[in-house]
C-alpha cells in the first residue's frame, strides 16, 4: 500500500510484488483482486487480517511456499 500511497518504492514491496507476479503467471494471467476496486484492493491489502492468496491448482508446493515468503 506505500507505494500507491507514498509513491515510495522499497525492497519490500519489490519482493511483495515479485510473490504477486509470481501467482499471477500460475494463474495464467488472472487478476489477483479483479472483483474489487481500487480502494478495496488497498482496505484489504493493509487489513491486519489479510488472507493470502490461494495456492493456483498447477503450482507446485515449493513456488507456493515461496510466494508466501514474500
Amino acid at each position: 500500500p506505500e507505494c500507491i500511497l507514498y509513491l515510495k518504492f522499497t525492497s519490500s514491496s519489490d519482493v511483495w510484488a515479485f510473490g504477486v507476479c509470481l501467482w499471477e503467471m500460475f494463474t495464467y494471467g488472472f487478476q489477483p483482486w479483479a472483483a474489487f476496486s481500487g480502494q478495496q484492493i488497498l482496505e484489504a491489502i493493509d487489513a491486519p487480517n489479510f488472507q493470502r492468496l490461494e495456492r493456483p491448482e498447477c503450482c507446485p508446493d515449493a513456488y507456493y511456499s515461496l510466494m508466501l515468503e514474500c
